[in-house]
């Protein structure tokens, strides 16, 4: 073994000042430009996916499970099973009109409603009753002047009765248009235009997990709420999911390529080789472990690389991006071991496959 690697390192170190420098110039190029650009690929297009679905979660719950839906029976035990994070809320749609426009919006009322926000300004120094908060989009379009300490809307049911006026207390910005355009919140003690047996509940992740398949079946989870929203995200894996595996691909047939050029016009190493006893077998092999090597060497500075700048853009954000259009200001990142394992590994398993195939059939 030391034999292997004592030739490995001087064919290596012997290509450096040659024109040959070629063959590991183009290798260690092309593993360590795979491994980069889809590590840092993937690791920000899942985050992107995953701001979003956690931004979806936070502010509108896992899932939901209608009193309506219960029985007496049923509701009891629910009531009675203590899960940790079971919290009412009341939904429905309404139409809110200023003296400037008006928009088709969800209201939304629960006692924690306050938590599910992280950009909230709020307008009044004590938040009125019967007050409510509204979208960044919102805002912008039914009040264009600004908004005051006195500003308010009417809030009207689908049947245009009865109709509340509500004070507006405050704004939010979630980042994702669907919610900042037509979403209003409010505190549910805070309203009092509700039926109680319209009230549901949030359920959590874990509750969920633990719930029986009874109540399951009567759940329903954001996926199946904005199963569509979901799907159009999910419709920008494909395209990238194709320029990536082109990108291996190219890879791969480089690496390839430069393997059996390099050991074709190599006959003079190789009948030395020969005469130190070494058979085309073995010597295949010495050129299969440089070429591991080659690609261990690009795997490692394109992990180092890609890591190192995705950590330094998670902690400075010096990228900024447009809200509108991406749902948030900064790039969000996702240090999921898989987005950095799958490149080397196809590149490594191909150099496996010449050491332990190549080297038995490849005839000098």
């Amino acid at each position: 073994m030391k034999t292997y690697c004592f030739i490995i390192y001087r064919l290596i170190k012997k290509d450096l000042f040659s024109l040959e420098s070629l063959f590991n110039f183009s290798i260690l190029t092309s593993t360590f430009l795979c491994v980069f650009v889809t590590s840092i690929t993937l690791s920000i297009t899942s985050g992107f996916k995953n701001n979003i679905t956690s931004k979806i979660i936070k502010f509108d719950g896992f899932a939901r499970l209608s009193l309506n839906s219960l029985s007496s029976q049923e509701l009891d035990e629910i009531q009675s099973s203590h899960y940790q994070e079971f919290e009412s809320f009341y939904s429905s749609q309404f139409i809110i009109k200023s003296k400037y426009d008006s928009e088709l919006i969800n209201f939304y009322a629960t006692e924690n409603i306050l938590d599910k926000i992280n950009n909230l300004i709020v307008y009044n120094d004590s938040v009125s009753n019967n007050g409510v908060f509204i979208g960044r989009e919102l805002n912008d379009q039914l009040f264009p002047d600004g908004l005051k300490s006195t500003s308010s809307a009417l809030l009207i049911n689908k049947e245009n009765n009865p109709y509340n006026i509500v004070r507006i207390n405050g704004v939010f910005d979630t980042g994702v248009s669907f919610f900042d355009k037509h979403f209003v919140l409010s505190k549910i003690n805070d309203n009092s235009f509700y039926d109680v047996n319209d009230l549901e509940f949030i359920i959590s992740e874990n509750d969920y997990k633990n719930i029986n398949q009874t109540f399951k079946d009567k759940i329903v989870t954001y996926k199946e709420r904005y199963f569509d929203f979901l799907k159009w995200l999910d419709s920008f894996d494909l395209p990238i999911f194709i320029l990536l595996m082109s990108l291996v691909l190219v890879s791969l047939v480089n690496n390839s390529f430069c393997f059996k050029i390099e050991m074709l016009s190599r006959k003079k190493n190789h009948l030395i080789m020969n005469s130190l006893g070494l058979s085309n077998s073995k010597i295949s092999l010495i050129y299969s472990l440089k070429l591991l090597t080659l690609n261990l060497i690009g795997v490692v500075l394109g992990l180092l690389f890609s890591i190192s700048i995705l950590i330094f853009e998670s902690k400075m954000n010096f990228i900024q991006l447009p809200v509108d259009i991406y749902f948030t200001s900064i790039i969000p990142i996702n240090f999921d071991y898989t987005n950095f394992i799958i490149a080397p590994l196809i590149i490594l398993l191909q150099s496996l496959y010449f050491i332990f195939y190549k080297k038995i059939n490849y005839d000098f």
